[in-house]
Parts: structure tokens; sequence; C-alpha cells
């Protein structure tokens, strides 16, 4: 969620990488099993993100719209106890 709710839905990798420690290994699986879920059979580890280059050099990624919408939809039919 931390990228969901980060400006613009992006964040720099270097900030991920700090605050999940192994994002290879942790985020590109989540990211996988998500896609599965959603159908896709072959997905790659950043099926759920566009990753950008900034003109620094700073690599982001940035989650994809159609995953931004799904989350805004889920969050707004959550059923609360």
């Amino acid at each position: 969620m931390a990228l969901y709710h980060a400006p613009d839905h992006s964040m720099l990798r270097s900030e991920l990488k700090t605050r999940f420690k192994a994002l290879d290994l942790h985020f590109g699986w989540f990211c996988r099993r998500v896609a599965e879920q959603l159908g896709d059979e072959h997905p790659g580890a950043l099926a759920l993100v566009d990753p950008t280059v900034a003109p620094d050099g700073a690599r982001a990624l940035t989650l994809k719209a159609s995953v931004v919408a799904a989350v805004k939809w889920g969050l707004s039919h959550r059923k609360t106890p």
C-alpha cells in the first residue's frame, strides 16, 4: 500500500528497497502472485508497476493505472465489521 499512498502512486526504487529490504525478492513475488490472481498466466516480476528513470538517473516504480483503479474499487467496496 506504500506505493498506492505515495504521490502519483510512485516511489524511488531506492526508497522502496530501504523500506522493504529485499525488494526484488518480496515485491517481485507479490506482483507475480497478484497478477496471477487477476488472470495473467506468466506475469513478470514488475507486472503491477511501470519502471521509469528520472533525468538524474534515479529509478522509480509507479503503479499502473489499472492497479490504482482496482485498489480504489476494492477500498470503496470493503465491508466494515
